[in-house]
């Protein structure tokens, strides 16, 4: 898995085992959050294989004027 904004990796690949869950949760309460994309740029998340892929992202859009 490589997070991605626009066409510019966050992460390095990162591989996990099957049924191995992952979490990121902001906890030093950041406002920013943890990851940011520029204008209507985009949040990708590129996955090595086919695999079932369940969960939410909360995001917050901080100034698009």
């Amino acid at each position: 898995m490589t997070m991605k904004h626009g066409s510019t990796a966050f992460t390095g690949v990162e591989n996990y085992d099957p049924q191995q869950a992952f979490t990121l949760e902001n906890t030093d309460g950041s406002y920013e959050g943890m990851y940011t994309c520029g204008f209507e740029e985009a949040l990708v998340l590129n996955l090595g294989s086919a695999v079932q892929v369940s969960g939410y992202i909360k995001y917050r859009i901080l100034d698009w004027c």
